[in-house]
């Protein structure tokens, strides 16, 4: 008789017991909640919906003061009526607010303003000139939309180089909308404005403690509404002496752009005031340089709220579902309802300690949307158990298709026939090298184990790059890109994949040699290019779907080439190209498939790029029939890298070259015939 397998028992245990304490109804009702409310919580809407309650949490929970030495200089009415100038205003007037900042003890002066086109070279120099002088000046950058005949077009704009020649340290002032227009993010490019400002910080402030720089992704916690940091018009900081207290600006970040409504003396500068999570619940709008320096405040205070992974969100919705479905069992409209409020409370006062202690944002619409569902639908049950059982078939069948195939699939019944499009495809072969072998000499119980471990990794890095596995072969795996959603980084994040697959089967081999075992080795082939794709099988029988063509096949070929080489890696010139440089790759061979007359360049990564460039060295040589110099490169190479395996087989191939010469129409290529 035979035997479940553990996991089964496990399953059904589980199911039990889920069964035992909710009951049926109530179990389809949790189950059927929590799959609906997982897919909306994921919708560009829900999202801009849960965003509205960071605007709130941010708004109840500021300071409304700053802890830093920030100063606003605005670019104000008052300052173009009080110096009765047009804008824009000579350079020669900013530097003198330059040298009268620096002499009032200012430790960094930024410029929110872009000053990327020359004026008059006397102009221009005295602006340099200050610059030069106070060593603390921070200018803006910007990238700007151009629309053109031939379409948009983003175009940095730069300071002049003589400000960046005479030491002015450059920021991107650009900041990002969220969709409904309000800037919540903290820019993390290399060169955001708020890292130029640090870094001349720490310069002229060594002694400062600043906190860990914002991770990605983070979110600005604003210190309050607009007008929470200290401001001055452009004219008072000119004579500081006259308007200020002694010493208010010693040692402080001062933030210089513009803040006027007067549009016909500014230009376009009345633009540089943006929506904010106040504006979200009436606000004004915030000028673009007090953005930035709550933005400076949250990188060198620590105050940056990270958001929630998506794991916890979607926990704690599971949790406040079970939990109303536990409590309100027994469905009563007066005590049900007091305890949906108090979970609702209970999840509103967790999110603000999150925020407000632990700067992490945890979205809590979806789970207090849970709450309030559970109470509603009691009273369709009958409905819920429809959904749910609907539900249940599409999860029994998202086991054998991609959870991706099974949405289109859903949405669009009549794609289920045979035939297909033709379509680009970074498509993805791998296979275990020698593992038929290895676990002929392993218990069955303890292969399958094994290689159940290892294809579950696998297609769990497969899942996070947004790959669709089409088929588990044996120990081996075909993935592809692009297919049935569009995926513009379809190459990059084939790529991506394969390093991290092969990243986790180090971490794998290393766990099996200290359980006594023998070590794996997988092998990976990777090509871009167009294939046939669709549902392809039998009419009146099982579809499947996959992608057959010269593609499919020189992908194939590709893993298997991996034996020649020495390598875990091999990718095609036409997936190298498609990743634009952002991964470095060795160049290891030109290859003749099979069957086939053009030649195809093959690359793996390579993270030394010292290496990468003796190696095109060396093979360019090669190419060129220049034995010796191809010789003494490889033998550098191998000098470099002595575990290295593409140096001792060109050495190879050139010992016999030299000795039996390769015909006139040679072109450097090898043929490739494994399979």
């Amino acid at each position: 008789m035979p035997t479940a397998s553990p996991v089964k028992m496990k399953n059904a245990i589980a199911t039990t017991l889920w069964r035992s304490v909710l009951g049926w109804r109530n179990s389809i009702l949790a189950g059927a909640l929590v799959l609906i409310l997982t897919t909306v919580s994921v919708t560009p809407v829900w999202r801009g919906i849960e965003l509205k309650g960071f605007d709130l949490l941010t708004v109840v929970s500021a300071p409304e003061k700053s802890a830093l030495p920030i100063i606003l200089v605005g670019i104000d009415d008052a300052s173009l009526a009080e110096l009765k100038q047009r804008w824009p205003w000579p350079r020669s007037l900013h530097a003198r607010l330059i040298d009268a900042l620096k002499q009032a003890g200012a430790a960094v002066i930024v410029f929110d303003v872009v000053f990327e086109f020359p004026t008059e070279k006397a102009e221009d120099e005295a602006l340099a000139q200050a610059i030069r002088r106070a060593g603390n000046v921070v200018l803006a950058a910007g990238i700007v939309k151009q629309e053109t005949v031939h379409g948009t077009s983003w175009l940095r704009q730069d300071p002049l180089s003589l400000f960046r020649e005479s030491g002015a340290a450059v920021g991107l002032v650009n900041l990002a909308f969220d969709r409904d227009q309000v800037m919540r993010r903290i820019p993390d490019s290399g060169d955001a404005l708020w890292r130029s400002i640090s870094a001349r910080l720490q310069a002229a402030l060594p002694d400062a403690v600043m906190a860990p720089p914002p991770g990605r992704d983070t979110l600005i916690r604003y210190l309050g509404t607009a007008g929470t940091y200290p401001r001055i018009s452009y004219y008072q900081a000119l004579d500081y002496a006259r308007y200020l207290p002694p010493g208010e600006l010693a040692n402080a970040v001062v933030f210089v752009g513009r803040e006027t409504r007067a549009a016909s003396d500014i230009g376009s500068a009345q633009v540089d005031t943006f929506a904010t999570p106040y504006t979200t619940f009436g606000g004004d709008l915030m000028a673009g340089m007090e953005i930035h320096a709550n933005v400076l405040e949250n990188a060198l205070g620590g105050h940056a709220i990270t958001p929630a992974p998506t794991a916890v969100t979607i926990g704690l919705l599971v949790l406040t579902t079970l939990l109303a479905v536990l409590a309100m069992r027994r469905f009563r409209p007066a005590l049900s309802g007091l305890i949906a409020l108090l979970l609702v409370a209970l999840v509103a006062g967790l999110a603000w300690v999150f925020f407000v202690r632990v700067k992490v944002w945890l979205p809590v619409g979806m789970p207090v949307l849970g709450v309030a569902s559970v109470y509603v639908m009691q009273s369709l049950l009958a409905f819920i158990a429809e959904r749910h059982q609907r539900l249940e078939v599409k999860r029994m069948f998202a086991r054998y298709v991609p959870a991706e195939v099974v949405e289109e699939l859903a949405a669009h019944p009549e794609r289920l026939t045979l035939g297909g499009e033709h379509r680009e495809l970074t498509i993805m072969f791998t296979d275990l090298a020698n593992f038929t072998t290895m676990a002929e000499k392993m218990e069955p119980k303890q292969a399958a184990n094994l290689l159940n471990r290892y294809l579950t990794e696998m297609n769990e890095i497969i899942f996070r790059y947004g790959g669709t596995v089409v088929s588990f072969m044996g120990d081996g795996i075909m993935t592809f890109w692009n297919a049935p959603l569009e995926d513009p980084s379809h190459a990059l994040n084939a790529v991506r994949t394969a390093i991290d697959m092969q990243a986790t089967m180090h971490t794998l081999r290393a766990q099996l040699t200290a359980d006594g075992l023998s070590p794996i080795w997988m092998r990976i082939g990777i090509h871009t290019g167009i294939a046939l794709l669709g549902n392809m099988g039998s009419a009146i029988g099982r579809l499947s779907y996959t992608a057959i063509g010269d593609t499919t096949n020189l992908a194939a070929r590709l893993e298997g080439a991996n034996k020649a080489y020495g390598t875990d890696i091999l990718l095609s010139a036409d997936t190298a190209k498609k990743l634009d440089g952002s991964i470095l790759l060795r160049r290891v061979d030109l290859v003749r498939v099979k069957g086939k007359n053009q030649s195809v360049e093959v690359l793996t990564p390579c993270t030394n790029a010292n290496l990468v460039a003796m190696s095109d060295a060396a093979i360019q040589a090669y190419r060129q029939r220049n034995w010796h110099s191809s010789r003494a490169l490889w033998q550098s190479v191998l000098n470099a890298a002595p575990e290295d395996t593409l140096a001792p087989i060109y050495l190879e191939w050139i010992d016999a070259f030299q000795k039996a010469p390769p015909p006139q129409d040679w072109d450097g290529s090898s043929v490739l015939d494994t399979k």
